[in-house]
């Protein structure tokens, strides 16, 4: 992304890429998960308010919009989201298809085993999503 000079103009580009991800193109969407994964890298911060979209398009139909999403997902989460969107994940993991459920199982296993805040919530999770 060559917009580091000016934040303005990044948050805003990041926001216009927010908002295609609602679009009914899923050409469009798979380019602004595309696009967002390219800015998180140049500023996190301004991709995490788009978190709840972002995680509406775990959920979706197309599979490569949900693949390209968990990807997303995966690296927005640190230390201080990691609960609420482990919480998501695993609640996505219940209507997730065969095919998806082992993709979203490894990422969310990997994600609560680099990010746990403590050995007892890492294992509530590990159950969790064995449980499924």
């Amino acid at each position: 992304m060559s917009i580091e000079d000016n934040g303005g103009l990044r948050v805003l580009a990041i926001n216009i890429l927010g908002r295609f991800l609602s679009n009914r193109d899923n050409n469009i969407r798979y380019v602004a998960l595309n696009m967002l994964m390219k800015a998180i890298t140049v500023d996190a911060q301004a991709v995490q308010r788009h978190r709840a979209t972002i995680l509406e398009c775990v959920k979706d139909s197309d599979a490569s919009i949900r693949k390209k999403a968990l990807d997303l997902v995966y690296l927005l989460v640190n230390e201080s989201n990691v609960k609420p969107l482990t919480k998501e994940l695993i609640e996505s993991l219940e209507a997730s298809d065969q095919e998806f459920k082992g993709v979203l199982t490894a990422k969310i296993c990997s994600l609560v085993e680099k990010f746990s805040p403590e050995k007892i919530w890492y294992i509530d999770q590990m159950l969790k999503v064995l449980s499924e």
